[in-house]
């Protein structure tokens, strides 16, 4: 194919002379025009692991936090190539100046109309010819004294192995140069070797003869030299990748660079979808998951994120599956995708993680970083790493004196100094190209009480205004209103059920000032013997929505309502307590019971950590539970 380029110059210019015989007129001398160009390359890495691609082709690429295409489809920029890999195993190589060995040799001889220039390249490893040209001086002075600007046109042939020349290039240049003028060609080698590379003077050739009236004529052409290149042709499988080509008179150093990019392609549930036009990367899912996962996608959602980080040999931390419950990530997933408001009328997924992690640093806490983005924690217990959530959860557990180590509950509270009133985080916006926002939150009450008592907050992978707004409220609720802690120790029995992140009723009679908790002494699904009547009295089921809250075998608590008259004191020191509806099962000799109504009320707890203190007792630290929070954040 011909490739024909233009470079438009001043042209020459107006009269010349005609004023009165007698006036002295002085020579003019146009502006240069014409410049040497050059041309930046870059290839940048954008991810190790395959990406899903560009957001929106070359409009998602910015130059100086330019676009580089409008949303029209105009270019803000010209003279500019754009190559893409998505990171795929078998993905083919950039061609162009971005993997190549170059060697470039002189040639330095005139060509003129009559006489073309060739050479001959023989290396068959070559993929491209560089030609560079030169135009000493590209000018005419006309009889008047006037500098103006001149024209010259030139081809470029290529010959392969003998078969005959053919156009390539052609290429007229116009405009003014006082000084030396250069200019590069760039021809892709397409047959057999050997190549023969000929440069062609269209334009006659500067002599005495046919510079007519004009004074002197400068337009001399040159072939500077050529340059081999070869291809390196590193595909670097595995890894997503940008080589930018861009014109260096648009620049005055190499520009700063920002993709917008749909990132890494992540294993995803079979019954999942992503969503693609209303919540970006938003999953939603459908029917009942079959343990099965589907081919890798983009996504936001930060449970499977982090379970790709988790497992991936390349750039991940490289565990085993077996080692990961994946039915705690769908639970986090599920949560983490329902929609809430986004404090701007609309709506938004409760948690989405777009982040780029670009340092090495501990898998520990990287682990712990990812898990902060949807308030999780995470630990590494029999042998397998376990996924948590806070999140709104019933009881699943009952603690009262009959189950704690003589009984003893050990309470602490947070310094009201230490609760902060105002939190400020710094979240990223997609408005301003990444750049750093900051939303400010406020609990107004407890500044009119305390004052301002500030708290900084960095959110991970959040370019949401409204998670970040949640973020913030979050922080400031809970600090001041689960301001509590409860340490006691349990037995074995205890000690191997409880585990971080679950939400306990502790019943403490010291605090409460009854005993309504003990252990079941035998039991039928509608009605259970206690071990004692001891804080029990038959008025307690005449009102207050009674309930009475057993622990079954099978691990959970089921709570049932307790009829008028449900409760009969016996001679032997125990009490029944009946309930309005059959329990999924008889609760079993020696399982923890425990009763309430609106009068007196269990404390609950989400449990923060559980140790072994020693041989059979375990200690267990909690934090008070609040399920108010959830629906205020």
């Amino acid at each position: 194919m011909t490739q024909t380029h233009y470079i438009q110059g001043a042209g020459g210019g107006g009269g010349k002379g005609g004023g009165g015989g007698s006036s002295a007129r002085t020579p003019t001398e146009q502006d240069d025009t014409l410049q040497s160009v050059q041309f930046g390359n870059v290839l940048d890495l954008l991810s190790e692991g395959e990406i899903q691609g560009l957001e929106n082709g070359n409009r998602s690429i910015f130059l100086d936090d330019t676009p580089v295409q409008n949303p029209d489809g105009t270019n803000n920029f010209s003279g500019f190539s754009v190559y893409t890999r998505t990171g795929t195993q078998g993905q083919s190589y950039i061609p162009g100046p971005f993997n190549a060995v170059e060697r470039e040799t002189p040639v330095n001889v005139t060509v003129s109309q009559d006489t073309p220039v060739t050479r001959t390249i023989t290396d068959t490893d070559v993929d491209r010819v560089r030609v560079t040209l030169t135009i000493p001086q590209l000018q005419r002075i006309e009889d008047d004294g006037d500098i103006e600007g001149h024209v010259v046109n030139i081809k470029l042939q290529v010959q392969y192995n003998g078969g005959g020349f053919n156009d390539v290039i052609n290429d007229t240049i116009s405009g003014k140069s006082s000084n030396r003028y250069q200019r590069d060609y760039l021809i892709n080698l397409t047959g057999s070797h050997p190549v023969d590379v000929r440069m062609v003077r269209v334009s006659e050739d500067e002599t005495s003869s046919n510079r007519g009236s004009d004074r002197f004529r400068a337009s001399t052409t040159i072939f500077q030299s050529f340059t081999e290149i070869i291809d390196d042709k590193f595909r670097y499988p595995n890894s997503a990748l940008v080589g930018l080509r861009f014109d260096s008179r648009q620049f005055q150093s190499i520009p700063t660079r920002k993709y917008l990019i749909r990132g890494i392609k992540v294993k995803i549930p079979s019954n999942a979808t992503v969503d693609t036009t209303t919540h970006l990367g938003r999953l939603t899912y459908s029917g009942v998951w079959n343990g099965q996962f589907q081919a890798a996608t983009w996504c936001s959602d930060p449970a499977w994120i982090l379970y790709d980080l988790m497992v991936s040999t390349r750039y991940g931390a490289g565990v085993p599956e077996s080692t990961l419950d994946k039915y705690d990530f769908f639970a986090v997933s599920q949560y983490c995708n329902a929609l809430v408001s986004n404090g701007s009328g609309g709506q938004e997924p409760r948690f989405s993680c777009n982040m780029l992690i670009n340092s090495r640093d501990e898998v520990y806490n990287v682990i712990q970083q990812m898990t902060a983005i949807f308030r999780g924690i995470s630990y590494y217990s029999a042998g397998s790493l376990t996924l948590l959530q806070d999140r709104p959860s019933d009881p699943q557990y009952l603690i009262g004196q009959s189950n704690v180590v003589e009984g003893i509950f050990e309470y602490q509270g947070t310094s009201q100094k230490a609760r902060h009133t105002v939190a400020v985080v710094a979240w990223q916006s997609y408005d301003t190209n990444g750049d750093v926002e900051y939303e400010y939150v406020e609990d107004h009450d407890a500044v009119a009480k305390y004052g301002i008592i500030k708290k900084d907050i960095k959110a991970i992978g959040c370019y949401s205004q409204g998670q970040a707004h949640r973020i913030g409220k979050w922080l400031l609720l809970s600090e001041q209103n689960l301001t509590e802690t409860v340490q006691f120790s349990v037995a074995l029995e205890s000690g191997i059920v409880l585990r971080p992140g679950m939400v306990i009723d502790v019943a403490d009679p010291t605090r409460a000032g009854s005993r309504r908790s003990g252990r079941v002494k035998s039991a039928t699904t509608t009605q259970i013997t206690t071990d004692s009547s001891n804080g029990l009295t038959t008025s307690l089921a005449a009102a207050n929505s009674p309930k009475l809250s057993v622990m079954l075998s099978t691990g959970l608590v089921e709570q049932k309502d307790v009829p008028v008259g449900g409760i009969t004191l016996q001679s032997d020191g125990t009490a029944t307590i009946d309930v309005s509806s059959a329990f999924s099962e008889a609760p079993a000799a020696g399982t923890v019971f425990l009763f309430q109504n609106n009068e007196i009320q269990s404390q609950q707890f989400r449990v923060v950590s559980v140790a072994e203190a020693e041989e059979g007792i375990y200690g267990v630290s909690a934090v008070a539970y609040n399920s108010t929070i959830y629906d205020a954040v």
